[in-house]
């Protein structure tokens, strides 16, 4: 997992230095030109949200959310076949419900941020979402495309205009591991997310604004088993 340096922020037991693989200083640089390459993606798509909101083009730029404060992660995952599959894996499969006890290779769940571009291994579908009918579907990894999740950020945003993509993965294609290669375009991490006011004429606000390094570590601490260090952040 790759993720902002830490340098000048309060401590936070999620701070922390980026541990490159030393071993390959070429697969480090190459990271690095592909995250700035996410964070242009990134911004424009933002800049195209805000413009179908009919907000200021620059919504998202700055303090809230600008290419030089985001508190962006990447993470390269390897996705192994499980191994020990039955039933219930087989309902997950058909795009059925599950219970949360029931082992995939990742859970349901919605994304902490703004918005996240998958890059998915080609030729192997694993990655599921619930639309808006409720329903399970497929998002087979199309060609020269990126999966683009919403996060629990927009529904604050947009007053719940905006609700975040509920997904799961199973990968149950026996012999063949999966990749992916997920980049999420977050907000800063002391930005005060609130309702846009231009997004609640006509009816109050719904949510209340969230600090969103507060939010990411509720979350973050709610879903790893949280090991205490009696030091500050690192940068």
């Amino acid at each position: 997992m790759v993720f902002l340096q830490a340098a000048g922020q309060p401590p936070s037991v999620i701070h922390g230095p980026n541990n490159w693989p030393y071993q390959l200083p070429e697969f480090t640089q190459s990271l690095k030109t592909y995250i700035h390459h996410c964070q242009q993606l990134g911004e424009a798509i933002l800049r195209g949200i805000a413009i179908g909101l009919q907000l200021p083009p620059d919504y998202f730029a700055g303090d809230l959310a600008g290419v030089d404060g985001s508190y962006w992660v990447l993470r390269v995952i390897n996705y192994p076949p499980l191994q020990q599959q039955d039933h219930r894996q087989a309902a997950a499969a058909a795009r059925g419900e599950v219970g949360r006890d029931v082992q995939l290779s990742c859970g349901e769940h919605t994304d902490y941020g703004l918005l996240t571009l998958v890059n998915q291994d080609p030729g192997i579908t694993a990655l599921q979402v619930k639309n808006a009918e409720g329903q399970w579907v497929d998002a087979p990894p199309v060609p020269g495309t990126f999966v683009c999740n919403i996060g629990d950020m927009f529904k604050v945003i947009t007053n719940g205009l905006y609700q975040p993509t509920l997904h799961r993965v199973l990968h149950s294609v026996r012999g063949k591991a999966r990749v992916s290669v997920p980049f999420f375009h977050e907000p800063c991490f002391e930005a005060v997310v609130a309702p846009a006011p231009q997004l609640c004429r006509g009816r109050p606000a719904e949510y209340s604004p969230v600090r969103y390094g507060s939010h990411l570590e509720s979350k973050v601490l709610s879903n790893f088993k949280e090991e205490v260090y009696d030091r500050a952040a690192t940068a």
